[in-house]
């Protein structure tokens, strides 16, 4: 999964994700430069996962990012 910062200075990326229209969960926090996640614990093809990313900016959440889908 990757993405763009639009934002300098934050202090955290967190990546949401579903599997098959499920609810979205917290999957990881990463560090406030990351632009993009080698999702290894996505099981067998055949699942489908959305993934949307949220910022941190000190204590300060983002709105969560438009999501992106795919499968395994």
């Amino acid at each position: 999964v990757t993405w763009k910062l639009n934002d300098t200075g934050l202090s955290g990326v967190e990546l949401w994700r579903n599997k098959d229209t499920g609810a979205y969960a917290k999957l990881l926090g990463l560090p406030g430069s990351a632009t993009n996640y080698h999702d290894t614990s996505a099981d067998a093809a055949g699942s489908n996962y959305c993934y949307q990313v949220m910022t941190m900016k000190g204590d300060v959440p983002s709105d969560k990012s438009n999501e992106v889908c795919g499968t395994p």
